[in-house]
């Protein structure tokens, strides 16, 4: 049997006894039964909270116990003062050492919502969550039928819970009811126990568009919540991360300081990017791109490069974009003077010293940065207020034009204001991948060697093509 299965076993046997010991008119009788429940769904989306489910878990069945050395009230205290949009309780006692009578307990304690989590299976278990305090539970697609689902939010609903519904794969999309205020991606494989955020990915794109959307598991860095914030997910359910740490209290706090806010910007779809051609060498080639619905036209002044772009005598028109390496602050400005160009792209090892001068005589300055699995984006701090964007690349040998692409999610460590282009390897066959991939500070597309004739020669068909596809993803 799958763990799941002996769980529910057991709670049919627990139930049996819960409703002997303490019968439904007895619960009706606690004076939180009458209370007015505080809304899951409008704290998420709250602002001024980080929309993270903060959960309280003591143990359970795949880790044994994960932390027993501080209070429920010591840690729920520490999740409300740093933030968080809810709290998660843990009830079950046989499998994950929680208790009902926690949320009665802490409920005093707090003004943000409190999430039942439970392994529902009964309706008395919704009347039990509403005498304990708390102001929303949780069903679990794997273990109800659509019926059950669509039975169990009415009731919740007519005591002024809200539903929070969990899935684990996208066969179970089906058994999603209208009623419901929340959908919660479960990133662990219940069979395996196995966590990915690549369940989140899949999801993300068939959940119903008015719902709230919430990623559980598997959450381990603040970077991966602004790569799921920016894919469409509102709030994000963790516990372990926080439990399992010495201290679950200053692990809370440290994380939710890390994050960005949720209005610091949104992120763009990809019609909205702006879309960059570097490399141009030749007159002609570059009068046809001109005609085109482009933004910036790239030019490299680099003479190691294959498209080396030497005396173009460029005329003013669409943006233009030099692109220099380590070349001496004198010899950039005289070149951008006399190619008429808009931006300035360092792709070498110049100082913040460099950029900040040619800003002051009035140029764009756009900074590169190679990027692989081990970049630290710490480097870039000496340079935010000293470029008006970055550019990240695949980090080669060389200095562009490569055809090679990086790990996007990556960038998801990139936590900065400043906007960035990307670069690296992207062709006509990236429409899809370039979808995908969001970031509240990505502004722009860089497009090099894939659509390339001969080096420095670009093939305007191929650009246009993929032009439209983007303006009309």
């Amino acid at each position: 049997m799958q763990i799941l299965d002996i769980i529910i076993h057991h709670k049919k046997e627990e139930l049996i006894q819960a409703k002997l010991a303490k019968p439904l008119e007895a619960l009706k009788q606690s004076s939180y039964y009458s209370r007015t429940c505080l809304s899951l769904s409008k704290f998420i989306k709250d602002e001024d909270k980080n929309g993270i489910i903060a959960e309280y878990k003591r143990k359970s069945p795949s880790e044994g116990i994960i932390n027993d050395q501080y209070t429920i009230e010591e840690v729920v205290k520490a999740y409300q003062a740093h933030g968080a949009s809810a709290c998660s309780i843990l009830t079950d006692h046989e499998f994950f050492g929680g208790k009902a009578e926690w949320i009665t307990e802490i409920r005093p304690l707090l003004n943000i919502p409190i999430l039942r989590k439970e392994f529902i299976i009964d309706e008395y278990q919704i009347h039990e969550a509403k005498a304990i305090g708390a102001d929303a539970i949780l069903l679990i697609c794997e273990c109800l039928s659509k019926e059950q689902i669509s039975q169990f939010c009415r009731l919740a609903h007519d005591l002024g819970l809200e539903v929070l519904l969990e899935l684990h794969s996208e066969d179970q999309l089906y058994k999603v009811d209208t009623d419901v205020d929340l959908i919660g991606v479960n990133n662990r494989n219940l069979s395996t126990f196995k966590v990915s955020l690549q369940f989140s990915r899949n999801l993300i794109e068939h959940l119903p568009k008015n719902c709230v959307k919430i990623s559980e598991s598997g959450i381990k860095k603040p970077s991966d919540i602004t790569e799921l914030r920016s894919i469409g997910y509102d709030g994000f359910l963790i516990g372990t991360q926080f439990m399992k740490s010495a201290s679950p209290m200053e692990s809370f706090a440290s994380f939710s300081s890390q994050i960005p806010e949720k209005n610091k910007a949104k992120s763009k779809s990809l019609h909205e990017l702006a879309i960059k051609v570097c490399g141009m060498m030749e007159a002609s080639n570059i009068r046809e791109l001109e005609a085109l619905d482009i933004d910036y036209i790239g030019h490299i002044f680099y003479d190691k490069s294959p498209r080396f772009a030497n005396a173009l005598y460029l005329e003013e028109g669409r943006p233009k974009v030099g692109v220099f390496v380590d070349e001496m602050y004198h010899e950039i400005k005289a070149r951008a003077v006399q190619e008429n160009l808009s931006i300035i792209q360092l792709h070498g090892a110049e100082s913040p010293i460099i950029c900040e001068q040619l800003k002051e005589e009035g140029f764009k300055v756009w900074k590169v940065f190679g990027i692989d699995d081990d970049f630290d984006f710490n480097v870039v701090k000496p340079y935010l207020d000293k470029v008006d964007a970055f550019l990240f690349d695949t980090k080669t040998r060389q200095h562009g034009g490569s055809g090679r692409s990086f790990n996007w999610s990556k960038l998801y460590e990139y936590t900065e204001t400043t906007p960035f282009f990307l670069s690296g390897g992207i062709g006509p066959s990236s429409i899809d991948d370039l979808r995908l991939f969001k970031h509240p500070h990505w502004i722009g597309i860089d497009i090099n060697s894939q659509f390339e004739t001969a080096p420095g020669i670009k093939d305007i068909e191929l650009i246009k093509t993929f032009i439209e596809a983007c303006k009309e993803a």
